[in-house]
């Protein structure tokens, strides 16, 4: 078994221990496409909703100017873009920047800012 391999079992075992369930919402994009021989509008794409596993807390990070600074950061093995929505019981946040943690270029886990 490689280190990699290892590393994502890891995360997973971690996610699968800690994490809670949860509900990553994309939204459709807000631009109307349509058809180009009628001009009417097409339907509209609805929001998905994948199942996750994710820990969030607050983690110290370290901001552009040299400050340290406390955000709430989501664990995720499923990328989530900016602006997706995470839920998770009653609680939702917005996702805003992602960090992706991809060693030899295959991600194992995202840490991304929500608020």
């Amino acid at each position: 078994m490689s280190f990699y391999d290892e590393m994502a079992a890891l995360a997973v075992e971690m996610l699968e221990e800690f994490g809670g369930d949860a509900h990553l919402i994309r939204s459709a994009p807000e631009s109307a496409r349509f058809d180009k021989a009628t001009g009417r509008p097409l339907r509209a794409p609805q929001p998905t909703s994948t199942p996750v596993r994710a820990v969030v807390g607050p983690q110290e990070v370290t901001a552009d100017d040299g400050r340290k600074d406390t955000r709430t950061i989501a664990t995720l093995l499923v990328e989530p873009l900016r602006g997706d929505k995470l839920v998770m019981g009653s609680q939702t946040w917005v996702v805003g920047d992602v960090q992706r943690i991809a060693p030899i270029g295959t991600p194992i886990v995202f840490f991304a800012e929500v608020a």
